[in-house]
């Protein structure tokens, strides 16, 4: 039998940056997953955007959020010598007057003036559909490559014996007072849970009140398209690097089918055909659920029956930007006895429990 002192269930973005934050600390752990459908992560364009909303706020937490992602994501740089943040201006659709007012109200704030531009009414591209609408201009806006991490973190944990590509079952899951095993393998201190939407699957912490929220996705080709900017109207189109672009995505509200929702994705080609200048080629659809919560914050901390149990969920629709901070707070609760904070912790659902 082998052991460890903490097991990670799930790899996508959540479990992952957790993995690696666990090795810059030396901590002895192992990550289990497998790639089932409808993982957010895998399908995601990994854009974070500064500025939500349909009253165009801040995104919460962020001044410290964006702290913790430039750090963690470049130390990842450095470590595989690759890159993973882009930089790209989004262009937000305004679509009435008063629209256009909050965006001015916006810029009369100080605190938005790092993040927002003027409206305009054209594009860094001559697109002929687009000339007569007003869009407000997000500076400061990122997006991760999610393709590359997910690679890279998962070849460097199985190349050094800290990844399987099992899919996790619950029976397989042995508890009792004295000890945690997952099938040959002895837990010495916790389990941390990084499911994703699949959390309602798992019976210590189904719970919790997810919303899951499913959307879909076009990838295309576009040669002379040559846009590094990102489009925000009724459907985002997103510069993905190789004259590749992504475009998405809905919101189906608590619909679990991982099945690619065909009459959307005619809807999103419909968009690009009255959009795109140029000819483009569909090169794949796609369909992830990402693992919100209702009142739209992180899910971390202990079982309130079992402090060995830990969750770390519900990062939504804002993994990219939310999991370098998420991971830290939940190391930092393991490692230095720090309380998890209120609007973070899974306590602020006991009641469910």
């Amino acid at each position: 039998m082998s052991a460890t002192d903490y097991l990670i269930v799930g790899g996508g973005i959540a479990g992952l940056v957790l993995a690696e934050s666990f090795e810059q600390s030396a901590q002895d752990f192992l990550l289990v997953d497998a790639p089932l459908p409808g993982k957010a992560t895998a399908v995601s364009a990994g854009m974070i955007n500064p500025v939500t909303g349909m009253r165009f706020v801040l995104s919460w937490n962020y001044t410290q959020l964006e702290a913790d992602f430039l750090e963690f994501y470049k130390r990842l740089e450095n470590k595989y010598k690759i890159q993973l943040l882009f930089e790209h201006p989004i262009y937000q659709r305004l679509y009435l007057e008063m629209d256009c007012n909050a965006w001015m109200a916006r810029l009369a704030d100080p605190y938005y003036e790092p993040y927002l531009s003027k409206v305009v009414r054209k594009l860094p591209a001559n697109i002929e559909s687009l000339k007569m609408n007003n869009y407000g201009k997000i500076e400061k806006a990122y997006r991760l490559h999610t393709d590359t991490l997910l690679t890279v973190v998962r070849k460097s944990l199985n190349d050094s014996g800290k990844f399987r590509n099992v899919v996790f079952e619950e029976h397989d899951l042995k508890i009792s007072e004295k000890q945690l095993q997952w099938r040959d393998v002895a837990i010495h201190k916790a389990i941390i849970f990084a499911e994703g939407f699949r959390i309602r699957d798992n019976s210590y912490f189904n719970k919790i009140p997810l919303m899951p929220l499913k959307g879909d996705c076009i990838i295309f080709y576009a040669k002379d398209l040559n846009w590094n900017f990102v489009l925000k109207d009724a459907y985002s189109i997103i510069p993905l690097g190789d004259h590749q672009y992504w475009c998405g995505s809905n919101f189906e509200m608590n619909e679990l089918s991982v099945e690619i929702n065909q009459k959307e994705i005619q809807q999103q080609y419909e968009f690009l055909k009255n959009v795109i200048p140029v000819e483009f080629q569909m090169l794949s659809m796609q369909t992830g659920i990402r693992p919100a919560v209702k009142d739209r914050r992180p899910v971390l901390g202990k079982h309130p029956g079992d402090p060995r149990l830990i969750v770390f969920n519900g990062l939504g629709t804002k993994g990219a930007s939310l999991a370098p901070y998420c991971a830290k707070v939940l190391s930092q609760m393991l490692f230095a006895a720090a309380e998890i904070p209120k609007e973070l912790s899974v306590a602020r659902f006991s009641k469910y429990f």
